[in-house]
């Protein structure tokens, strides 16, 4: 069995190992990167996801012309049931809905698909046009509007509802389809646009040469509110 050793430190001070503070110092010149050309930054989102199981719909979000892809699936919507998100090329897609209170509205709209069974539903969410005080919210998000795409055997009809959670009184707008979803889409555009010009108001002056309903909002279930949108479409 080995002995065990004791050791014992240099108690010398002057013979003791010290740290080598003179390292020597070296300077050098930054690096310094140029283009000949301006770059091009493309954004990879982190929502990208792909779902495996059933079809695939990819849906476009595009921001300021920019085309975001996230994929999901037809049989199971991020929305729930049926109801399958819109997509859009142009117009600048919402990063949520949550907390714009919209619960109500999309109450009415599951219902609306969910019981009248002929109905084929999709749902987006836009951000509002800039250019005006109405395009923000007081708590300084941008405002957002659900825009429901709802087709009826060969009637196609879209539902503009605006997020109104600082109370102003803003009526559901009913509007039909073009004769293209690229003509339909800029139709949009150019209602939201002129909506946030006018101060948020839906205008006769810019609604009178167009087929529209205008749907007040009142406080009823979400099966009256389907009931009453359903007479439109």
């Amino acid at each position: 069995m080995e002995q065990s050793q004791e050791h014992v430190l240099n108690e010398n001070n002057g013979e003791r190992s010290r740290e080598d503070a003179n390292q020597p110092v070296i300077d050098i010149e930054p690096t310094q990167i140029a283009f000949r050309q301006s770059t091009i930054v493309n954004r990879i989102p982190k929502q990208e996801q792909n779902v495996n199981q059933g079809d695939e719909y990819i849906s476009n979000s595009g921001r300021g012309g920019g085309i975001n892809q996230s994929v999901v699936g037809l049989d199971e919507s991020i929305f729930g049931g049926k109801i399958t998100p819109i997509e859009f090329r142009s117009m600048e897609i919402a990063d949520t809905y949550m907390n714009y209170g919209l619960d109500h509205f999309f109450a009415m709209i599951r219902y609306l698909a969910g019981y009248y069974k002929n109905l084929s539903v999709s749902v987006n969410f836009v951000y509002l046009p800039l250019g005006r005080k109405f395009s923000y919210l007081p708590d300084g998000r941008r405002r957002i509007c659900a825009i429901v795409k709802v087709v009826n055997g060969i009637k196609e009809s879209f539902i503009l509802e605006v997020a109104v959670p600082d109370n102003r009184s803003l009526s559901t707008l009913i509007v039909p389809s073009s004769v293209s979803t690229y003509s339909s889409e800029n139709h949009i555009k150019g209602l939201l646009n002129k909506l946030v010009l006018n101060s948020g108001s839906w205008s006769n002056s810019f609604l009178k040469n167009q087929v529209h309903h205008k749907v007040r909002h009142s406080n009823e279930t979400a099966r009256n509110w389907a009931q009453r949108i359903r007479y439109y479409l």
